[in-house]
């Protein structure tokens, strides 16, 4: 990702050692629920529930930074209904919140804590 020098820098910043790891942990639990719904909704055609999974994955995505996955998820919240088919869109987000997942998992590394 392009913003990876930036990712998790704020908290990182803002945040304890135990609380940035918690943090991160929980960004990553996140992402992989909302991933899951997502491509639940995506296979049922559920524009709806699509739409609102895609919101909570960009909020999860600006709390640390990959702006990437947010934007992503953000143009997946407004998809106008003649717009790219959503098991396409799921797989894009997918494909970013995994790239996201393993910055997450080198982090906690990096930082010594266990992932």
């Amino acid at each position: 990702m392009s913003d990876d020098h930036r990712f998790a820098a704020h908290l990182a910043e803002d945040l304890s050692p135990e609380d940035f790891r918690h943090v991160l942990g929980l960004l990553r639990d996140d992402l992989v629920k909302l991933t899951g719904h997502l491509e639940a909704a995506a296979a049922a055609g559920d524009e709806a529930v699509f739409r609102k999974v895609a919101h909570g994955i960009a909020g999860s995505a600006s709390t640390a930074g990959p702006y990437e996955l947010e934007q992503a998820a953000r143009s997946a919240m407004t998809r106008p209904s003649d717009g790219p088919p959503l098991i396409a869109m799921a797989a894009d987000i997918r494909h970013m919140v995994d790239a996201v997942l393993v910055r997450i998992e080198d982090t906690l590394r990096e930082d010594g804590a266990d992932a």
